[in-house]
C-alpha cells in the first residue's frame, strides 16, 4: 500500500513537471505521458492531453491572425502612404503656378482619382468592419437573382465599352426565387462587375443555372492571375498585381466570400486556359 502510494505520488510529480515544461514551450506539439497504465491514470492523461491540443491549436491560430494582422497593417501603411504622397506632390505643384492651363487640369484629374480610390478603400474597410460585426443581421427574403443581377450590372456596362470589354449575361428569368438578402446580394454582384473590370482582358461572362444549387458563375480572361495564388484570391490581405499598380485594395473578394457565407453559400475560384472563374452556390 505504501509502495503504491509512492508511486502515485512519484507519477503525479513526473506529470506535473511536464506540464510546467508544455506550458513553458512556446511551439510545442508535445503531450503528457506516464508509466502507470491503470484506468483512472490513462484516462485523466487523455484529457489533459486533449486540452493542451486545444490550447495548442488555439494559440498557432492567434499567432497565424496576429501575423495576417501584422501584414495587413504593412500593406495598408505602404499604400496609403503611396497615393497620399503623390497628392501632396501634384498639389505643390498645381500651387507652383508654374505649369500650363492643360496641365494643371490633368494634374486636377489625377487627384480627383486619387482621392476617389482612397475613399472606395476607406468605405471598402467599414463594409468589412459591417459585415464582420456580431451585431450585422441578415434580412432573408424571396430573391429573383435574375432581377438583382441585371439591376446591379446594367449601370456597368458604359464602364465595360470603355476598356473594350465584351460582355455575356445567361440567366434564365424563370429560375426559381431563393431566400437571399437583398442588400448583401446586391453588393456581391457589384463586387464581381467591379473584379472584372480591374482584371479582365477583353471578356466578361455572368452566368446563373440551376444545377444541386443556384449556382453564380463569372468569368473573365486575365494574364494577371495564376495557380498559386488562386488559393489567396478571397483573403483580406491579398493583394493582385493589378491593383497594387492602380493604387487600389484588393478587397472586393473578401466581401464576396463574407456576404456568400452569412447567407449560407458556397465561393469557389478556379484559374485555367488563361481564364478567371468564381462560382457561387446557393
Amino acid at each position: 500500500m505504501i509502495f503504491k502510494l509512492y508511486i502515485n505520488k512519484k507519477n503525479i510529480k513526473n506529470l506535473i513537471r511536464q506540464i510546467k515544461e508544455i506550458r513553458l514551450l512556446e511551439d510545442s506539439n508535445k503531450l503528457l505521458t506516464s508509466l502507470d497504465l491503470s484506468d483512472s491514470t490513462t484516462e485523466l492523461i487523455e484529457e489533459i492531453n486533449k486540452l493542451i491540443e486545444e490550447n495548442t491549436k488555439s494559440k498557432k491560430e492567434a499567432k497565424k491572425q496576429n501575423l495576417k494582422f501584422k501584414e495587413e497593417v504593412t500593406n495598408l501603411s505602404h499604400d496609403f502612404r503611396t497615393p497620399v504622397t503623390s497628392i501632396k506632390g501634384f498639389v505643390e505643384l498645381i500651387q507652383d503656378g508654374s505649369i500650363s492651363e492643360e496641365e494643371k487640369e490633368e494634374y486636377i484629374n489625377i487627384v480627383n482619382n486619387k482621392i476617389n480610390i482612397l475613399t472606395d478603400t476607406v468605405e471598402a474597410f467599414y463594409e468589412i468592419s459591417k459585415y464582420e460585426s456580431e451585431d450585422y443581421k441578415i434580412e432573408l427574403e424571396p430573391l429573383s437573382l435574375y432581377e438583382v443581377a441585371v439591376e446591379n450590372i446594367i449601370p456597368f456596362y458604359e464602364d465595360f465599352n470603355k476598356k473594350n470589354i465584351d460582355v455575356e449575361i445567361k440567366i434564365d428569368e424563370n429560375i426559381p426565387k431563393i431566400l437571399l438578402d437583398k442588400r448583401a446580394s446586391s453588393r456581391i454582384f457589384i463586387n464581381l462587375v467591379q473584379n472584372a473590370l480591374t482584371y479582365a482582358e477583353s471578356y466578361f461572362k455572368l452566368e446563373i443555372v440551376e444545377e444541386e444549387c443556384l449556382k453564380i458563375i463569372a468569368k473573365n480572361n486575365s494574364n494577371n492571375i495564376n495557380e498559386k495564388i488562386i488559393d489567396k484570391i478571397f483573403d483580406r490581405t491579398f493583394m493582385g498585381r493589378d491593383f497594387r499598380e492602380a493604387g487600389r485594395f484588393g478587397l472586393g473578394l473578401y466581401i464576396v466570400k463574407e456576404l456568400v457565407v452569412l447567407q449560407n453559400g458556397k465561393i469557389d475560384a478556379n484559374y485555367e486556359n488563361n481564364e478567371f472563374t468564381i462560382e457561387i452556390c446557393f
